[in-house]
C-alpha cells in the first residue's frame, strides 16, 4: 500500500471512528446494547481508538494531542448534560482519559520499538 492510500485510509478510518462516538454519544442509552457494568471500559477503548486514530491524521506533537483529547471529552461530557436522555459523568471523564493516557503509552513504547530497531539494524 502506497502512502497516498494509507493515508486516505488513515483519514476515511478516523471519519469512521468519530462519527461512531457522534452517534453512541446522541443515541437513547436505552436503545445501545451495552451492559451498565462496562460502560467504563468502552468509554476507555473508545478514546484508546480515538487517540490512536487521530494522531496519524492530524500529525501533532503528542501533547498537543493529548490537550485537545482532553478539551473533547471534557466537551463531550458536559454535552451530554444538556441532552434530556443522556447525562455527563467525571466517572465517564476519568475513563476518557485512561483510554487517552493507554493510547500515549501505546504510542510511546511503539516508537522506541521503532526507533531501537532502526539503531540496531544498521
Amino acid at each position: 500500500m502506497n502512502l497516498v492510500n494509507h493515508r486516505r485510509l488513515m483519514y476515511w478510518l478516523a471519519a469512521l471512528v468519530f462519527g461512531i462516538f457522534l452517534l453512541l454519544m446522541f443515541v437513547p442509552v436505552e436503545y445501545i446494547p451495552v451492559d451498565t457494568r462496562s460502560d467504563k471500559l468502552l468509554h476507555a477503548l473508545l478514546f484508546v481508538l480515538i487517540t490512536l486514530v487521530a494522531k496519524p491524521v492530524l500529525k501533532c506533537p503528542l501533547w498537543m494531542l493529548v490537550i485537545g483529547l482532553t478539551l473533547f471529552a471534557v466537551l463531550s461530557e458536559v454535552a451530554q448534560h444538556f441532552i434530556p436522555y443522556r447525562s455527563g459523568s467525571l466517572d465517564d471523564f476519568y475513563a476518557d482519559l485512561t483510554g487517552i493516557t493507554l493510547a500515549c503509552a501505546l504510542l510511546g513504547g511503539w516508537s522506541l520499538v521503532t526507533k531501537l530497531y532502526w539503531r540496531f539494524k544498521r
